[in-house]
C-alpha cells in the first residue's frame, strides 16, 4: 500500500535451516496497478542486519509457486547499503553506499517493461542466538527518478516484513523471573500489613 493506493502484492517469508543453523528470508514483489504513480521498483531494501558480519544472497524465478514469478526479474548488486539513487560502481567500491544494517537489492520490476515480478530474493544469516518476528517498516521499496523514462519521480514505501531478533540469554530470563518474584514478594508483604 502507498497511502490508500494498492500498488502490488508483497510476499515475505522466513525459513529455518537446521542443517546450516541459519535463517533464510525470502521477498517477492509483483506490481499490479499502474495508476498510482509507482510504475517501477528499482530497489528492495531490508533492514535489521547490523549484527551479522556475513549475509548471503540468492534468487529464483520460482516458476509455478507464485503467480507470474516465472517471469521474475533477476537479483542485481545485493549490497550492505541503503542506496536508492543512481548506482555508480566506482562510488560503491569506495564504500559510498555502505550501511551495515541494510541489504539493498537493485531490481527492475516494471509493468511498462513487461517484467512486473521481482522473482524471489533470499537472504541467509546465522540463526545462532537469533530468531525472527513480523515488524513494521522492515522492507522498503523504491522507485528511482528517471527523466528518460517518462519523467518518473522518486517514490518509496515501507512495508511490514520478517525481521531478525536476538534470542535473550538464559541469564536474562533468570534475572527477569527473579525480578518478578521480588515484585510479588513485596506486593504480598504490603497486603499482609494492611
Amino acid at each position: 500500500m502507498l497511502g490508500t493506493y494498492t500498488v502490488g502484492t508483497f510476499i515475505d517469508s522466513v525459513w529455518s535451516d537446521a542443517s546450516t543453523d541459519s535463517l533464510i528470508f525470502g521477498s517477492y514483489f509483483q506490481l499490479t496497478d499502474n495508476t498510482t504513480g509507482i510504475t517501477e521498483i528499482n530497489s528492495i531494501v531490508r533492514s535489521g542486519f547490523s549484527d551479522f558480519e556475513t549475509v548471503s544472497a540468492a534468487w529464483t524465478r520460482a516458476a509455478g509457486i507464485y503467480d507470474g514469478a516465472a517471469l521474475g526479474y533477476r537479483l542485481r548488486d545485493p549490497s550492505r547499503s541503503d542506496y536508492v539513487a543512481t548506482y555508480v560502481a566506482a562510488d560503491a567500491a569506495n564504500g559510498a553506499y555502505f550501511d551495515a544494517d541494510k541489504i539493498a537489492i537493485r531490481t527492475d520490476v516494471s509493468l511498462g517493461e513487461g517484467n512486473p515480478n521481482s522473482g524471489i530474493y533470499f537472504l541467509r544469516v546465522s540463526a545462532s542466538g537469533y530468531s525472527y518476528e513480523l515488524r513494521d517498516d522492515v522492507v522498503r521499496i523504491v522507485q528511482g527518478a528517471s527523466s528518460s523514462e517518462g519523467g518518473r519521480i522518486f517514490q518509496d514505501a515501507y512495508l511490514a516484513g520478517f525481521a531478525v531478533v536476538p534470542v535473550p540469554e538464559p541469564s536474562e530470563y533468570a534475572m527477569f523471573l527473579a525480578g518478578l518474584g521480588m515484585v510479588g514478594f513485596v506486593a504480598r508483604r504490603r497486603m499482609n500489613r494492611v
